[in-house]
């Protein structure tokens, strides 16, 4: 089963990563944020290091509070007023849970955030801590009897990855999109499956809204830096110049198409059922909703974040050359 942690908190409280670091410190936990953790930009699995054991984590992912409470009177209520949200999601492995846990503990207890459990009602900071450690605990204790992972090959992995996208067909979706240094779409499922990218386009009968420049100025950006050598020419340099320059153009488009998107999300009447969902075989996801077609896409494995799918059993993360796996 997939799980949801809102964390509701002011924007300009969000801390660094060192920060974060510090006020978990705080807390006593030998506990270490991944080295790469970085606000705003990080998106999907987000590895830590508990009691020295680094298989766990959680998959962590930012966006303005608003898109998270819609009209959602409870969760409008729990938010009281912060407006921003950073969603923390595990399955079913205690000790990523612990994970999700310390980190909402120290954001509650040092940087002003509620914490809400799938949108139930906020947790006092007192009884999240108390809680908290109760859960660490447990984990600790059961560390010696764990179960090693699975390994699966390269077919397993995509005959698994076909049986989960066959799962989502009929079921209703939720769609939610934001922007902040780049965009992100969101979609759950009513049993629990979630997908989640960067760059995507959504197309209708009528018209088609791209949201790749970014991530397409971005990855032209990547590969002109790696074939740079240590003295490059003054042409070379001009040319990143002018990408980088690309980069911000491109930010600026697809933040119009994110407006695009959620207009159009918000004046339809009807629920969204998945018709089918088809994976191209590489770097593609197309998922064919009621209304619209949603294209999830991996540029390529320098830029930005991977398509993230995740089911009650395993996470998927797809690029353009492979396909990883991890079971929950």
């Amino acid at each position: 089963m997939s799980n949801t942690q809102f964390i509701f908190i002011d924007k300009n409280h969000i801390p660094t990563k060192t920060q974060l670091q510090n006020s978990i410190d705080k807390l006593g936990y030998n506990f270490l944020l991944d080295p790469e953790f970085t606000p705003f930009e990080d998106e999907g699995f987000s590895p830590c290091t508990l009691n020295k054991e680094s298989n766990v984590g959680f998959e962590i992912f930012y966006e303005p509070a608003c898109d998270v409470i819609n009209d959602d009177i409870q969760l409008k209520s729990i938010a009281n007023g912060k407006n921003y949200c950073i969603n923390l999601n595990w399955g079913g492995n205690m000790k990523d849970f612990a994970c999700v846990m310390i980190v909402s503990s120290a954001l509650a207890k040092y940087h002003q955030a509620i914490i809400s459990y799938e949108g139930e009602g906020a947790e006092s900071t007192n009884k999240l801590i108390k809680d908290t450690k109760a859960i660490v605990k447990n984990t600790t204790k059961s560390s010696n009897n764990a179960t090693p992972q699975k390994t699966f090959d390269k077919k397993e992995i995509e005959k698994l990855l076909l049986t989960e996208l066959d799962s989502t067909t009929g079921e209703t979706l939720k769609v939610s999109t934001s922007y902040n240094w780049g965009s992100q779409i969101t979609a759950i499922t009513s049993n629990a499956y979630h997908f989640r990218t960067q760059v995507f386009k959504i197309t209708t009968n009528n018209n088609s809204i791209d949201v790749t420049n970014y991530g397409e100025a971005i990855s032209k950006l990547t590969a002109k830096l790696f074939s740079l050598g240590e003295n490059p020419s003054s042409l070379e340099i001009e040319e990143l110049e002018k990408l980088s320059n690309d980069k911000d153009d491109a930010l600026d488009r697809d933040e119009k198409s994110i407006i695009q998107i959620q207009t159009m999300l918000k004046s339809l009447t009807n629920i969204q059922v998945i018709k089918k969902v088809k994976w191209n075989g590489s770097n593609r996801l197309n998922l064919y909703c009621s209304n619209f077609i949603i294209h999830l896409i991996s540029l390529d494995d320098h830029s930005l974040g991977n398509i993230v799918f995740t089911t009650p059993k395993y996470q998927f993360e797809i690029s353009q050359s492979n396909i990883s796996l991890r079971e929950l």
